[in-house]
C-alpha cells in the first residue's frame, strides 16, 4: 500500500471587511458589504450586562456601554446567569482561548482547545475564512494592538508593550497557508496609546492607524484583537467597557459606517462557566453564554436574538453573507446563521443535504439516505420531494415523505433489480423555490467475498504485513481480517501495513496489467468494512483504504523532476491524532516507483459500526495525473487493487472488511456548465450571453436550464431560448430588469434540470446601471450660437452649438448630449430644427447615434440628411 509522505477581539478586535472586485466590482454581501469584528476575553453574558438590558436578564454587570450599545442595537439572547438564556444565547466553542479564534476564523478549532498553539500548525488542506474571502475577489486585514512585525510573518499581538499573544489571541497564524509573504502583509498593527505591560486606570484607545484605515475603500474583512488590557483579560470587565465606550463611537461614525453597509460584531472569546451545549468539540455539561453584539447601518435595533449560536455561526455567517463555501462539514457548515440580526436579511430559502451522501446495497435490498432540508432567511414553508433516477431502469425509489415547517429530514430509500451505479436526484419544491441534490447508488450482485488466500497476480492475497508480532492479513471464511500492532514505532516517512492485494503493482516492477484478473470496464471498487479494535499511542495516524494502481501504456512521464510509468493512488478513511480528515483532503507524492495521489472520501467511523468505502477508477486517475500536472487524457490502466490498514506509533487497529464489489456500468449521464461572460444593462431593459452545456459523461439527454431565483435581483428575470438544450450544446439567456431593479453587481447563477452526476451551477456577473441615454452626431456648418434646436417628444433637449463658432464654417463636427432626463420607456420622437436666419447653407447632419448606460447602441442613423430654415429632420427611437 503506498505511503503518504506529506479579528474577532479576545477582548475586542476589530475585523473590516470590504469588497474587493475581481470583475468589475466587489460582491454585494446579503447583509452587508463591510464588517468590522472585536473579539474581546474572559467574561461571561452576565459579568458584562447591566440593569439596562434585556427585560429579566442579567442586572449586575460592569458593562454598562456595552449593555447601553446592545440596547440600541442587538443582543445575542435574553440570559438570566451565564448557563440560563431563557431566549436564544450566544456560546463559546472551547476553552481556553485559542480554540475559540482558530474556529472563527476556520469553522473548527481542529482539536486545538488550549493556548499555545504556533505557528501555522493547521495543514493548507483545511480551508479558512481568509481562502473563501480571496477566493471570491474580497479584500481582508487583521489589526491587533501593539504588534511587532507589523506586515511581516513574524507578526506578534501586543508585544510592543510586554504583552505578546502570538496565535492563542490571532488564529490566523495557526493556519500554514496564511504564512506568505502576500497574505501576512495584512496583519497589521495599530498603537493603543498603552507604553508597559502595566494597565493603567483608564484605557487610551488611541488606535489612530486602525480608525484612520475605517475609509470608504476599507477591505471587506476587518479584524481587530485588542492587547490584554483593553480587551479586559488583564484588568477586568470595567477597563474593557471603558475602552469599548471610547472605540467604538469612532468606528461608528466614520466615512466607511456612514457611506457603506458595513456592519460591527463585539464577541467574548470564552466566559467562565464552561464549554457550551452540545454541539461543541469539548465535552461539557455547562453553557457558557457571552456578550455578542451587531451594530452599524445594517443592524437591527432594540433587538433580541431568538436563537443560539456559537463562533461557528459567526463563521457560518460570513460564509452566507458573500456565498462563500462553507469550510468544515458538521461545524460552520451546519452552523446557524445570525440573519436575524440585519435590516436586509435574504428571501427565505432552504438547502438540502444527503446523509450518507452515497448509498451501496445489494440486489433487492433498500438502500437509504436521509435528506435534511436547512432553513436560511426564515424560510418555514412545506417542502416536497421527488425523484429522477439515471439510468431509468434497474432502481425504483418510494415517494418521500414532505417536510413541514421550514426544517427537517425525509428517508430516500431506493432498490435495485439490476446491479450497477446509479445517479437518484432529489429535487425538494416549496413554491416558486426549487433544490436538487444528487445521490448516488450502488447496486451490487452479491456480497463478493474475498474468497481464500491466492497468489498473485490472482490474489486476493494473505499475509501482506510488516507490523509488529502479532500482525497480520488473513482470509477466514471469506472476510479479510487485518490487525496491525505498531506501538511506538514507524512515521510519515515509513508506514506500518496489514492488506490485501490482486493484480500487479509499481514494485513488482511497474508493469502492464495481468491478462484476465481484473473485470474490463471496471468503474468502481466498493469495500464494506467494520473497525473492531483501535487502541491510540503516542502521536498516530491510520488509513483505512482502497488503493488504485495504473500503468501508462505510452510509456514513462516525466513531472516535477520525476519520471515514472505507474500511478499509486488511494481513496480512504484518515485519523491523525484522534481527528479524522475532512472528506476531499488530498495529498500528492512521489512514491518512489510511482506518481502518488490520495483523497480522503469517507469521514469519522465508530467502533462496531459497517462502513462502504468506495473508489471511482477513472476518477482516482485523473485526479493523480492532474495532481502531477500531467495531462488528464493521458491513457491509464487499472493494474492492481489493494484493500486494508496502514499508519504508525498506534497500539493496535483491527478492521475486518466483509466483502468487496467491482462494479461495472455506463458512466452516468454527466455535464458541465459555463457561461460566455457577463451582462451588464440599464435599469428597464434586457441583456444577453452564451451558456454552453458540455457533455462529460453517460447518454446525452435534454436538460432545461434555469437562473437561481435567489441570486437574481428584484425585479429582474431570466429566460431562455431555446427552453431545452441537450449537452454539449449552447443557449442564448437574456436578462431582463425592470425600472426598481436596484443597481448594482450581482453574481448570477444558472443551473439545469435534470442535474449532472458532478454538475453544479455556471455563475455570470450581471451589472446593473441607473439609465443614461447619450446622443452623438456630426454636424455641418454648426457655426452660429443656438442655431439648431434638438426637441426630445415635444421637450427642448438642447441647441447647437452653445455659441458663436466661426471655426465649425463649412465643415463637419461632432456633438455629445446627454438627453437622460426626456427619454420616456417606449417610443420617443427627435427633432432638430434650423433658426430662421442663417439660411444661404443647409446644415446638414449625420452619424445620429443613441446609447444606454451599458454601451448599447438603441439608434443609429449614418444618413446625410439636410437641416435647414425650410427643413427639419425627425428621427425616431424606443427605449
Amino acid at each position: 500500500m503506498s505511503v503518504s509522505v506529506f479579528v474577532i477581539l479576545s477582548t475586542v478586535g476589530a475585523f473590516a471587511l470590504l469588497p474587493v472586485s475581481r470583475v468589475h466590482a466587489p460582491p454585494t454581501g446579503s447583509y452587508f458589504d463591510n464588517v468590522v469584528t472585536i473579539l474581546m476575553e474572559n467574561n461571561g453574558y452576565c459579568d458584562i450586562v447591566t440593569s439596562a438590558g434585556p427585560p429579566g436578564s442579567c442586572a449586575n454587570g460592569a458593562g454598562s456601554y456595552e449593555t447601553r450599545l446592545s440596547a440600541n442595537y442587538s443582543i445575542a439572547g435574553n440570559c438570566q446567569s451565564d448557563s440560563i438564556c431563557s431566549t436564544g444565547g450566544y456560546t463559546a466553542t472551547s476553552h481556553n482561548s485559542e480554540g475559540n479564534y482558530i474556529t472563527m476564523v476556520g469553522g473548527y478549532d481542529y482539536g486545538h482547545t488550549g493556548d499555545g498553539y504556533c505557528c501555522w500548525g493547521i495543514p493548507s488542506t483545511d480551508p479558512n475564512i481568509v481562502d473563501r474571502l480571496e477566493g471570491a475577489g474580497l479584500t481582508w486585514a487583521a489589526w491587533a494592538e501593539d504588534a511587532t512585525g507589523s506586515g511581516t510573518c513574524s507578526f506578534n499581538p501586543g508585544n510592543g508593550i510586554g504583552l505578546p499573544r502570538n496565535a492563542d489571541h490571532f488564529g490566523f497564524k495557526t493556519f500554514s497557508d496564511m504564512d506568505t509573504t502576500a497574505r501576512c502583509a495584512n496583519f497589521l498593527t495599530t498603537a493603543s496609546g498603552l507604553t508597559s505591560s502595566t494597565c493603567p486606570s483608564s484605557p487610551t484607545a488611541s488606535d489612530t492607524a486602525f480608525t484612520s484605515s475605517l475609509t470608504a475603500s476599507a477591505p471587506n474583512y476587518i479584524w481587530l484583537t485588542p492587547n490584554d488590557c483593553d480587551n479586559g483579560h488583564d484588568p477586568g470587565a470595567a477597563f474593557g467597557d471603558t475602552y469599548l465606550s471610547k472605540l467604538v463611537p469612532k468606528i461608528l461614525t466614520s466615512t466607511l459606517f456612514t457611506t457603506k453597509r458595513a456592519a460591527l460584531f463585539i464577541v467574548y472569546d470564552e466566559g467562565n462557566a464552561g464549554c457550551g451545549p452540545a454541539p461543541c468539540e469539548n465535552t461539557s455539561s455547562t453553557p457558557d453564554y457571552i456578550y455578542a453584539s451587531w451594530s452599524g447601518p445594517v443592524a437591527k435595533t432594540h433587538f433580541v436574538g431568538a436563537t443560539a449560536y456559537s463562533h461557528r455561526a459567526y463563521t457560518a455567517t460570513i460564509d452566507q453573507n458573500w456565498s462563500l463555501s462553507c469550510l468544515v462539514t458538521g461545524y460552520d457548515c451546519s452552523a446557524p446563521v445570525m440573519s436575524e440580526f440585519f435590516t436586509n436579511p435574504p428571501s427565505p430559502n432552504f438547502s438540502l443535504s444527503s446523509s450518507p451522501t452515497s448509498v451501496t446495497t445489494q440486489l433487492n435490498q433498500a438502500g437509504t439516505s436521509t435528506i435534511t432540508v436547512t432553513p436560511s432567511g426564515g424560510f418555514t414553508g412545506t417542502v416536497s420531494f421527488t425523484t429522477s433516477i439515471t439510468p431509468t431502469t434497474g432502481l425504483t425509489c418510494q415517494s418521500m415523505a414532505s417536510v413541514s415547517g421550514g426544517s427537517g429530514s425525509s428517508t430516500l430509500s431506493c432498490t435495485g433489480t439490476t446491479a450497477q451505479s446509479y445517479t437518484v436526484t432529489v429535487t425538494g419544491t416549496s413554491g416558486s423555490l426549487s433544490h436538487q441534490i444528487n445521490v448516488p447508488y450502488t447496486v451490487t450482485s452479491s456480497n463478493g467475498n474475498f474468497g481464500t488466500c491466492t497468489s498473485l497476480p490472482q490474489g486476493w492475497n494473505c499475509g501482506n504485513t510488516n507490523g509488529l508480532s502479532g500482525s497480520y492479513a488473513n482470509i477466514v471464511n471469506g472476510v479479510l481480517q487485518t490487525r496491525q500492532l505498531s506501538q511506538g514505532v514507524g512515521s510519515d516517512s515509513s508506514y506500518y501495513y496489514a492488506t490485501s492485494q490482486k493484480g500487479t503493482f509499481p514494485w513488482s516492477p511497474c508493469q502492464a496489467p495481468a491478462n484476465g484478473v481484473l473485470l474490463t470496464g471496471l468503474t468502481v471498487v466498493n469495500t464494506t468494512f467494520m473497525p473492531t479494535v483501535f487502541q491510540p499511542y503516542g502521536t498516530y495516524r491510520y488509513h483505512i483504504a482502497i488503493a488504485l494502481y495504473y500503468y501508462l501504456p505510452n510509456g514513462p512521464v516525466t513531472s516535477q523532476g520525476h519520471t515514472h510509468q505507474c500511478l499509486d493512488t488511494q481513496s480512504r478513511v484518515e485519523n491523525i491524532n484522534g481527528l479524522f480528515s475532512v472528506v476531499g483532503t488530498t495529498a500528492s507524492y512521489d512514491a518512489g516507483d510511482s506518481f502518488g495521489y490520495d483523497r480522503v472520501s469517507l469521514g469519522a467511523v465508530a467502533i462496531g459500526q459497517t462502513y462502504t468505502l468506495s473508489a471511482n477508477v477513472a476518477n482516482q486517475c485523473q485526479q493523480d495525473l492532474a495532481a502531477w500536472s500531467i495531462p488528464t487524457n493521458t491513457p491509464c490502466q487499472l493494474s492492481g487493487v489493494e484493500i486494508g490498514i496502514e499508519g504508525f506509533q498506534f497500539t493496535e487497529l483491527d478492521v475486518n472488511f466483509q466483502s468487496y464489489a467491482f462494479i461495472t456500468s455506463a458512466p452516468a449521464f454527466d455535464y458541465s456548465l459555463s457561461s460566455s461572460g457577463g451582462i451588464t444593462v440599464q435599469q428597464a431593459s434586457s441583456g444577453r450571453n452564451t451558456v454552453t452545456a458540455t457533455l462529460t459523461g453517460g447518454t446525452s439527454q435534454s436538460v432545461t436550464l434555469s437562473c437561481v431565483t435567489s441570486t437574481l435581483p428584484t425585479g429582474a428575470s431570466c429566460s431562455f431560448n431555446p427552453a431545452t438544450v441537450t449537452p454539449t450544446a449552447s443557449i442564448t439567456s437574456t436578462v431582463s430588469t425592470t425600472s426598481s431593479t436596484p443597481t448594482g453587481t450581482y453574481q448570477v447563477q444558472v443551473t439545469g434540470s435534470p442535474l449532472g452526476a458532478t454538475t453544479t451551477p455556471a455563475t455570470f456577473t450581471l451589472t446593473v446601471l441607473a439609465p443614461k441615454y447619450t446622443l452623438t452626431l456630426q454636424g455641418f456648418d454648426y457655426d452660429g450660437g443656438l442655431e439648431e434646436t434638438l426637441t426630445l417628444n415635444g421637450h427642448q433637449l438642447t441647441q447647437l452649438p452653445a455659441v458663436d463658432s466661426p471655426q465649425n464654417a463649412g465643415v463637419y463636427v461632432s456633438f455629445t448630449v446627454d438627453m437622460t432626463s426626456l427619454v420616456v420607456h417606449g417610443a420617443n420622437t427627435l427633432v432638430f430644427t434650423h433658426a430662421n436666419w442663417d439660411c444661404g447653407v443647409a446644415d446638414n447632419t449625420k452619424n445620429v447615434q443613441i446609447t444606454d448606460a451599458a454601451g448599447n447602441i438603441i439608434f443609429s442613423d449614418p444618413t446625410e440628411r439636410p437641416l435647414s430654415c425650410t427643413q427639419s429632420i425627425t428621427y425616431q427611437f424606443n427605449a
